[in-house]
């Protein structure tokens, strides 16, 4: 960051925590809403508790909150001359050696991998204890990743 000649001006920050505050907001929305209106009646044989959902229409009143967030935020705090100087300065690899951007690389692959083995086993123990099969609970994983990169 110290190198950094285009620091955060302040609206950019305080727009950044408007941000943060609305998906706060959002957040306390769906679970107050699951909560109030979700209630599963016929719980699951093999779960004991309380079990809760999100509605529709709720889900579409939270969907409609999500794009006018989005909406309301769409347009950055910087001039174009800022933005410009920016993408110079993301410039990193093509001012060093190709050696570097390799090591750079394997260190990432590496630390992918270790996620990756960590993830695996986490969704083993989930399994383990929830009951549902492996399959089950990998597909789910893998769908919840999709959302995720969506988003």
């Amino acid at each position: 960051m110290s190198q950094h000649q285009n620091l955060p001006k302040v609206k950019e920050l305080d727009a950044a925590m408007s941000v943060l505050s609305g998906l706060s907001v959002l957040t306390a929305v769906v679970a107050i809403s699951m909560v109030v209106f979700g209630k599963v009646a016929e719980v699951p044989q093999g779960m004991t508790g309380d079990l809760y959902r999100l509605v529709r229409p709720m889900g579409g009143v939270i969907l409609g909150l999500c794009g006018g967030l989005v909406w309301y935020f769409r347009k950055s705090e910087r001039g174009k001359n800022a933005v410009e100087k920016i993408a110079q300065e993301e410039k990193y690899y093509h001012r060093q050696p190709a050696v570097v951007m390799w090591g750079h690389l394997m260190v990432a692959g590496i630390a992918i991998l270790l996620v990756a083995e960590s993830m695996i086993r986490a969704v083993q123990v989930v399994a383990e204890i929830s009951g549902i099969p492996l399959v089950v609970v990998g597909v789910l994983t893998g769908i919840i990743g999709c959302m995720e990169k969506l988003w």
